[in-house]
């Protein structure tokens, strides 16, 4: 058996490969897949030993079957009522839903909407099926279709014989795309929604945008978290309406679309509906220091910046893990201590940090909604530096730079900010601006009064 390439690329090097790629395809089934095809050229083919991969697929097949059943008589029961609906597209944790989600969805009627869900973990979907009403999961109906015809077409072309794996994989994604984008517009049709609300999920938003258009059905996006150039399924189809949190935002949005974005866009503060109710609580800083742990920036890579901090005996180490990332028993000589809050936001309610250290994680723009220092440790991973080059976070370049940044920090005056442009900041949610923009679009509101900014 041929040996699995097992490099990585960096982000930009991947970027370049990408648009070398996508400016000579054509086909929408390439476009609408751009997420999956940026990161199969950054990561190369997986490890995963074939034992592994056999009891990996039986599971997702057998997961995705249950969820596509449901899917089936969800749309039989919601095409013969007659009605015409909304979508709202939102990603499924199973029983925990993701805070923007709940946030617009307390603003709309649930009786007028039909719930359309992108699987986090196939599992745990189904564990929820019972506290969900007429649920679709798109992608489970359309990984059934393609696992019946990816064969023929396998058959019919010499993509198998050429031996070259990560082109296979690649030509899966595109055909795979063409087969969601068909799922999605039959699925749309049947369900009769007549707009479509989405979470700004870059690996489905190019698909379900299209399909949408394709059948004159109005788009309305909500940010989920920062995005950057590296977020190329957000650049293939825009959304009717943007609704992003602030205007940093609206600018880096309109950049990616080379200076103008085809649709309207919303600027509505940060979508959590509880976001006031944390400001509030949160009390005068100590000199505590948050440390957030994030994908692919290793803890033990940070252990020379945690030694820094430890040799000033002022300053107290609070690492927030990855959730279900282990115990980090490691850190305990470096005088860490490990959060055990289930949010971000009661991290800094419980620790009262004075600032805020990781790589690229959205929380570091959130602790502004604090008045929290945010900073950014340079890394080979070129994923977040567009936080530091737009001046959105501090930045250091080692251990010691990291310390005497801490230390004018902890000595300035209370409350004195380090950023100063005021667009760089979120502000709370604005539930009336969205209730506008939704009404407008022909949502039905829970609270008219608040559609009419009341």
């Amino acid at each position: 058996m041929a040996r699995l390439p097992t490099f990585r690329l960096s982000y930009r090097d991947s970027l370049l490969r990408f648009r070398e790629f996508i400016d000579g395809c054509s086909d929408f089934g390439s476009r609408i897949r751009s997420h999956q095809i940026f990161h199969i050229i950054r990561k190369g083919a997986p490890l995963s030993n074939r034992r592994y991969l056999r009891l990996r697929m039986i599971s997702t097949f057998v997961a995705n079957f249950i969820l596509a059943s449901v899917s089936v008589v969800s749309i039989f029961r919601l095409h013969f009522t007659g009605q015409r609906l909304s979508g709202h597209f939102q990603i499924d944790f199973g029983k925990k839903t993701d805070y923007r989600t709940v946030a617009i969805a307390e603003i709309i009627a649930i009786n007028s909407v039909v719930s359309f869900f992108h699987s986090g973990d196939l599992w745990a979907s189904i564990r929820s099926l019972g506290s969900k009403v007429s649920p679709i999961y798109i992608e489970s109906i359309a990984q059934l279709v393609f696992t019946i015809v990816w064969p023929v077409y396998l058959y019919r072309t010499s993509l198998r014989r050429r031996g070259d794996i990560l082109s296979e994989m690649i030509s899966r994604e595109i055909f795979y795309g063409n087969v969601y984008l068909s799922v999605s517009q039959f699925v749309f049709r049947q369900t009769r929604i007549e707009r479509l609300l989405v979470i700004d999920d870059p690996r489905n938003v190019a698909t379900l945008c299209l399909a949408a258009r394709n059948l004159s059905v109005r788009t309305i996006g909500y940010m989920h978290g920062k995005f950057n150039s590296f977020h190329v399924g957000l650049t293939v189809i825009p959304f009717d309406r943007y609704l992003v949190w602030n205007p940093y935002f609206a600018a880096k949005i309109r950049e990616l679309w080379g200076g103008s974005y085809p649709g309207a866009i919303h600027v509505v503060g940060l979508i959590r509906k509880d976001v006031q109710a944390w400001i509030s609580k949160y009390d005068t800083p100590l000199s505590n220091v948050l440390w957030l742990e994030e994908d692919e920036t290793p803890m033990d890579q940070m252990h020379p910046y945690l030694q820094a901090i430890k040799n000033d005996f002022r300053l107290s180490i609070i690492v927030r893990a990855k959730p279900r990332a282990g115990l980090h028993t490691d850190l305990a000589h470096l005088g860490c201590k490990m959060d055990t809050t289930s949010s971000f936001y009661e991290s800094v309610v419980t620790h009262r940090p004075f600032a805020v250290i990781g790589c690229h994680s959205t929380a570091l723009i959130e602790a502004h909604l604090f008045g929290i220092t945010p900073i950014s440790i340079k890394t080979d991973l070129d994923y977040g530096h567009e936080l530091i080059d737009d001046k959105v976070v501090l930045s250091c370049d080692g251990p010691e730079s990291l310390l005497i940044l801490l230390q004018a920090l902890i000595a300035r005056p209370l409350g004195g900010r380090t950023l100063s442009s005021c667009d760089k900041f979120i502000e709370p949610f604005l539930p009336g601006s969205v209730s506008e923009v939704l009404a407008k679009e022909g949502f039905s509101i829970v609270v008219p009064s608040i559609a009419a900014g009341l």
